[in-house]
Protein backbone atom coordinates (compact mmCIF):
# COMPACT_ATOMS: atom_id res chain seq x y z
CA UNK A 1 0.00 0.00 0.00
CA UNK A 2 1.24 3.71 -0.94
CA UNK A 3 1.16 5.77 1.62
CA UNK A 4 0.08 9.57 1.01
CA UNK A 5 2.62 12.01 1.80
CA UNK A 6 2.36 14.86 4.48
CA UNK A 7 3.40 18.35 4.29
CA UNK A 8 6.51 18.07 6.61
CA UNK A 9 5.72 21.15 8.65
CA UNK A 10 2.27 20.99 8.91
CA UNK A 11 3.00 17.59 10.50
CA UNK A 12 5.22 18.72 12.91
CA UNK A 13 2.55 20.87 14.10
CA UNK A 14 -0.21 18.67 14.35
CA UNK A 15 2.52 16.44 16.97
CA UNK A 16 3.11 19.92 18.82
CA UNK A 17 7.20 19.69 18.11
CA UNK A 18 6.66 23.18 16.67
CA UNK A 19 4.36 25.80 16.86
CA UNK A 20 2.27 27.56 13.97
CA UNK A 21 4.64 31.30 14.21
CA UNK A 22 7.42 28.80 14.13
CA UNK A 23 6.35 27.26 10.76
CA UNK A 24 5.80 30.77 9.36
CA UNK A 25 8.94 31.55 10.58
CA UNK A 26 11.25 28.88 9.24
CA UNK A 27 9.03 28.89 5.71
CA UNK A 28 9.95 32.82 5.04
CA UNK A 29 13.41 31.94 5.71
CA UNK A 30 13.37 28.96 3.52
CA UNK A 31 11.86 31.18 0.71
CA UNK A 32 14.59 34.25 1.41
CA UNK A 33 17.79 31.20 1.63
CA UNK A 34 16.32 29.34 -1.16
CA UNK A 35 16.62 25.98 1.02
CA UNK A 36 14.68 23.49 -1.00
CA UNK A 37 15.23 21.32 2.74
CA UNK A 38 12.32 22.64 5.27
CA UNK A 39 13.65 20.17 7.48
CA UNK A 40 16.91 21.76 7.52
CA UNK A 41 15.79 25.05 8.02
CA UNK A 42 13.88 23.78 11.34
CA UNK A 43 16.93 22.40 12.62
CA UNK A 44 19.42 25.60 11.64
CA UNK A 45 16.90 27.44 13.51
CA UNK A 46 17.20 25.35 16.95
CA UNK A 47 13.02 24.95 16.33
CA UNK A 48 13.69 21.02 16.51
CA UNK A 49 16.62 18.80 16.53
CA UNK A 50 17.86 16.60 13.51
CA UNK A 51 16.79 13.43 15.17
CA UNK A 52 12.99 15.13 15.22
CA UNK A 53 13.27 16.49 11.65
CA UNK A 54 14.45 13.57 10.23
CA UNK A 55 11.68 11.61 11.56
CA UNK A 56 8.94 13.81 10.70
CA UNK A 57 10.71 13.89 6.87
CA UNK A 58 10.35 9.57 7.12
CA UNK A 59 7.14 9.91 8.09
CA UNK A 60 5.38 12.95 5.45
CA UNK A 61 6.91 10.41 2.98
CA UNK A 62 5.50 7.41 4.22
CA UNK A 63 9.16 5.88 5.19
CA UNK A 64 11.01 4.53 7.51
CA UNK A 65 13.66 6.71 10.26
CA UNK A 66 16.18 4.26 10.75
CA UNK A 67 18.87 4.67 13.69
CA UNK A 68 22.34 3.57 12.33
CA UNK A 69 23.80 3.32 15.77
CA UNK A 70 21.69 1.09 17.10
CA UNK A 71 21.57 -0.91 13.50
CA UNK A 72 22.96 -4.48 12.34
CA UNK A 73 24.20 -3.73 8.81
CA UNK A 74 23.98 -6.83 6.45
CA UNK A 75 27.05 -7.61 4.65
CA UNK A 76 24.89 -8.64 1.53
CA UNK A 77 23.43 -5.94 1.37
CA UNK A 78 26.94 -3.77 1.33
CA UNK A 79 28.35 -6.27 -1.48
CA UNK A 80 25.54 -5.15 -3.76
CA UNK A 81 26.03 -1.52 -3.89
CA UNK A 82 29.61 -0.03 -5.14
CA UNK A 83 31.41 1.55 -2.57
CA UNK A 84 31.60 4.83 -5.28
CA UNK A 85 28.45 4.91 -5.66
CA UNK A 86 27.57 4.60 -1.95
CA UNK A 87 30.03 7.75 -1.10
CA UNK A 88 28.84 9.93 -4.27
CA UNK A 89 25.07 9.91 -2.71
CA UNK A 90 25.81 9.45 0.90
CA UNK A 91 23.44 6.20 1.16
CA UNK A 92 24.25 2.97 2.85
CA UNK A 93 23.19 -0.55 2.04
CA UNK A 94 21.58 -1.77 5.54
CA UNK A 95 19.66 -5.03 4.58
CA UNK A 96 18.73 -7.51 1.92
CA UNK A 97 16.17 -10.36 0.44
CA UNK A 98 16.32 -11.90 -2.95
CA UNK A 99 15.14 -9.08 -4.74
CA UNK A 100 14.59 -6.20 -2.25
CA UNK A 101 17.71 -4.29 -0.98
CA UNK A 102 16.84 -1.96 1.56
CA UNK A 103 18.79 1.47 1.46
CA UNK A 104 19.43 4.14 4.28
CA UNK A 105 19.58 8.21 2.77
CA UNK A 106 18.72 11.22 4.21
CA UNK A 107 17.45 13.06 0.63
CA UNK A 108 14.87 10.37 -0.08
CA UNK A 109 14.54 12.59 -2.91
CA UNK A 110 17.31 12.53 -5.19
CA UNK A 111 16.39 11.00 -8.16
CA UNK A 112 20.06 10.42 -9.44
CA UNK A 113 21.06 7.98 -6.35
CA UNK A 114 17.29 6.48 -6.47
CA UNK A 115 18.76 5.70 -10.24
CA UNK A 116 22.33 4.66 -9.96
CA UNK A 117 21.19 2.23 -6.82
CA UNK A 118 18.76 0.66 -8.99
CA UNK A 119 20.91 0.03 -11.99
CA UNK A 120 23.94 -0.96 -10.14
CA UNK A 121 22.59 -3.58 -7.54
CA UNK A 122 19.54 -5.17 -10.34
CA UNK A 123 17.00 -5.23 -7.52
CA UNK A 124 14.13 -3.38 -6.28
CA UNK A 125 15.14 -0.48 -3.91
CA UNK A 126 13.16 0.04 -0.38
CA UNK A 127 14.08 3.38 0.94
CA UNK A 128 14.39 4.50 4.89
CA UNK A 129 16.09 7.96 6.45
CA UNK A 130 19.17 7.95 8.18
CA UNK A 131 21.06 10.89 9.78
CA UNK A 132 24.01 12.31 7.48
CA UNK A 133 26.89 12.03 9.82
CA UNK A 134 25.68 8.36 10.83
CA UNK A 135 25.78 7.73 6.62
CA UNK A 136 28.69 9.14 6.41
CA UNK A 137 30.38 6.59 9.03
CA UNK A 138 28.60 3.84 8.10
CA UNK A 139 29.91 4.35 4.61
CA UNK A 140 33.61 4.70 6.32
CA UNK A 141 33.11 1.62 7.99
CA UNK A 142 31.20 -0.77 5.49
CA UNK A 143 33.36 0.20 2.72
CA UNK A 144 37.02 0.73 4.37
CA UNK A 145 37.99 4.08 3.02
CA UNK A 146 38.30 2.29 0.08
CA UNK A 147 35.41 2.61 -2.34
CA UNK A 148 36.39 4.72 -5.18
CA UNK A 149 39.17 1.76 -5.58
CA UNK A 150 42.19 4.39 -5.24
CA UNK A 151 45.16 3.48 -3.24
CA UNK A 152 45.30 5.58 -0.20
CA UNK A 153 48.78 4.67 1.07
CA UNK A 154 51.91 2.64 0.92
CA UNK A 155 53.02 0.96 4.01
CA UNK A 156 56.78 -0.33 4.31
CA UNK A 157 56.89 -3.88 5.63
CA UNK A 158 59.54 -5.65 7.51
CA UNK A 159 60.23 -7.68 4.56
CA UNK A 160 59.35 -7.16 0.81
CA UNK A 161 56.73 -9.47 -1.02
CA UNK A 162 56.99 -11.32 -3.93
CA UNK A 163 54.46 -9.68 -5.64
CA UNK A 164 56.92 -6.50 -5.55
CA UNK A 165 53.85 -4.09 -3.47
CA UNK A 166 55.61 -4.20 -0.30
CA UNK A 167 58.71 -2.41 0.39
CA UNK A 168 60.95 -2.74 3.38
CA UNK A 169 62.64 0.40 4.83
CA UNK A 170 65.76 -0.25 2.95
CA UNK A 171 64.48 -0.78 0.10
CA UNK A 172 62.82 2.47 0.20
CA UNK A 173 65.91 4.35 0.43
CA UNK A 174 67.93 2.44 -1.73
CA UNK A 175 65.00 3.53 -4.36
CA UNK A 176 65.22 7.63 -3.42
CA UNK A 177 69.20 7.48 -3.61
CA UNK A 178 69.07 6.13 -7.10
CA UNK A 179 66.52 8.29 -8.11
CA UNK A 180 68.40 11.14 -6.62
CA UNK A 181 71.67 9.84 -8.65
CA UNK A 182 69.56 10.07 -11.71
CA UNK A 183 68.28 13.04 -11.05
CA UNK A 184 72.22 14.42 -10.59
CA UNK A 185 72.93 12.74 -13.86
CA UNK A 186 70.49 14.28 -16.33
CA UNK A 187 71.57 17.45 -14.70
CA UNK A 188 75.07 17.33 -15.95
CA UNK A 189 73.84 16.15 -19.52
CA UNK A 190 72.43 18.68 -19.47
CA UNK A 191 74.28 21.29 -18.38
CA UNK A 192 77.08 19.72 -20.71
CA UNK A 193 74.56 20.19 -23.89
CA UNK A 194 74.48 23.61 -22.97
CA UNK A 195 77.94 24.33 -22.53
CA UNK A 196 80.36 22.29 -25.02
CA UNK A 197 83.50 23.76 -23.28
CA UNK A 198 82.46 22.26 -20.35
CA UNK A 199 82.61 18.88 -21.37
CA UNK A 200 85.68 17.73 -20.24
CA UNK A 201 84.91 18.99 -16.76
CA UNK A 202 85.19 16.26 -13.51
CA UNK A 203 82.64 14.02 -13.42
CA UNK A 204 79.96 13.96 -10.85
CA UNK A 205 79.79 11.77 -7.76
CA UNK A 206 77.88 9.29 -8.98
CA UNK A 207 79.84 8.91 -12.35
CA UNK A 208 83.37 8.37 -10.33
CA UNK A 209 81.93 5.65 -8.68
CA UNK A 210 80.03 3.65 -11.82
CA UNK A 211 83.78 4.88 -13.24
CA UNK A 212 85.88 3.52 -10.78
CA UNK A 213 87.07 6.49 -9.77
CA UNK A 214 88.82 6.45 -6.26
CA UNK A 215 87.16 8.41 -3.74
Amino acid sequence: MVMMKRDLGELLVERRFITPEQLQRARQVQQTTRQSDLARVLVDLGFVTETVALQAKAASQGLQYVDLANFSVDSSAVNVVPGHIATRHNVLPISKTDKVVTVATATPGDVFAQDDVRLASGLTVQWVIAAPDALAEGIAKHYGGSAGGAITSITPSAAGSENGMSLSSADMAHMISQVQNRGADVGAVQCRAHHPDRAHDHPTGSERRRLGYPR
